[in-house]
């Protein structure tokens, strides 16, 4: 695959969230009512069925297509999935009216995200709002169209084949399987977006892949690995199996150190498990890129300014592709913000201490090199108010580094 171009931004050039949703015939007139507050800004069109969306002459230019799973005719399923065949950057939302595991399953891949139906105006205009500021950052459509059609993300070889035999075995637990997919971003990225969704119905956002595991279960999990296959064995070349090892590599060594900072700050058991994957997933912008782009990607790692390579050769950096795909996947904000800005904080909003914060920190440490000392950007810490906490921050990165 060669390497996309900086082009125009993904997003509409006149700044309309454009919307389709495809419902039932029987419940268009009220989801258009309760739709009806999105007017400046907005071009939100309710449609009778998934045919009536697919013969939209616009149906290429929608930033979202929200689809009702309980259609006659065509099913949400199978528009869904045309969708994706035809137009894969636009983000594809499944809307069921009740908690529905067995259809999240089969959905895995095929939408980005699952919402309740019907669906408030707020919780669509969230999800559109994130979808489309995001998207602005990759300036390539070809790197859009990328990104808005991956069903999953390459797994560490070895964690692959351990996860695969951990499920065929009658001994294992789901805790074996849990701590092993905790340890791979990828894995890790898929079961929170799975157990996250509307589908199964949890009234709390989990972020540990541990105990997203055991809420899946077994059956579950046996059909994610072998039925449906979303867990896929990363195959690297020759060329950039170097690349890949040391992605995986900083994933975990980064995941551990961010997780202790948020022990030692007394941040909580849930602090804990934020900051630990929003560790584990920071890069994974970095992972889309050597995976689909090696040779290219293998150049900009090497140059002086990784970044501003970045986004010459690709028209977005690691940062920007990652952020996208997790806002995509429906991960928690302040993830996302880990992913987004972890080489320029400042550039965050935010100047409280969260996952964002730490990361930062843990990223350049682990990027040091004899020639690039930590490239900490010491005046957001200081507004954040953590300045004075940086030494023992960074003896628990090399803490980590060691024991990787």
């Amino acid at each position: 695959m060669s390497a996309p171009t900086a082009s125009s931004p993904g997003a509409a050039p006149d700044g309309l969230r454009r919307v389709l949703v495809a419902a039932d015939p029987s419940r268009v007139a009220a989801i258009r009512a309760s739709l009806g507050t999105l007017t400046d800004g907005w071009d939100v069109a309710v449609l009778p069925g998934g045919e009536a969306a697919l013969d939209r002459p616009d149906a290429d230019g929608a930033d979202v297509l929200a689809a009702s799973l309980h259609m006659p005719e065509m099913t949400g399923t199978e528009l869904l999935q045309t969708v994706r065949r035809r137009h894969p950057e636009v983000v594809r939302i499944a809307l069921s009216d009740r908690p529905d595991q067995q259809a999240a399953l089969k959905l895995t891949g095929i939408a980005h995200q699952f919402l309740t139906d019907p669906c408030g105006p707020d919780e669509l205009a969230d999800v559109v709002e994130r979808a489309v500021v995001l998207r602005r950052r990759l300036r390539s459509p070809a790197l859009v169209e990328l990104v808005s059609g991956l069903r999953s993300l390459p797994s560490m070889p070895t964690l692959h084949t351990e996860v695969v035999h951990l499920v065929m075995s009658p001994d294992s637990s789901l805790a074996d399987i849990g701590k092993v997919i905790s340890q791979d971003p990828g894995m890790s990225a898929k079961v929170l977006q799975l157990v996250n969704s509307a589908f199964f119905g949890l009234r709390q956002r989990i972020t540990d892949p541990t105990l997203a595991v055991r809420l899946l279960g077994t059956n579950t999990l046996i059909t994610l690995v072998l039925g449906v296959h979303i867990f896929t064995q990363g195959q690297a070349s020759r060329g950039n199996r170097d690349d890949m090892d040391r992605l995986f590599h900083r994933a975990v060594v980064a995941a551990a150190a961010s997780r202790e900072i948020a022990h030692a700050e007394r941040l909580g058991r849930d602090g804990m498990s934020d900051h630990h994957l929003a560790g584990m997933l920071h890069d994974i912008g970095k992972l889309v890129l050597a995976t689909n782009f090696p040779d290219e990607f293998a150049g900009v790692s090497e140059a002086p300014d990784p970044l501003d390579a970045e986004r010459r050769q690709f028209g977005a950096t690691h940062e920007d592709v990652g952020a996208y795909l997790l806002g995509l996947w429906g991960l928690p904000d302040p993830i996302v913000e880990a992913a987004a800005f972890h080489h320029r904080p400042g550039d965050s909003p935010s100047r409280t201490l969260s996952p964002l914060t730490v990361v930062h920190l843990v990223s350049a440490v682990v990027d040091a090199t004899p020639g690039r000392p930590p490239a900490i950007d010491t005046t957001y810490l200081g507004e954040v108010g953590i300045g004075h906490n940086v030494d023992a921050w960074m003896a628990s990165v090399e803490g980590a580094l060691g024991g990787g």
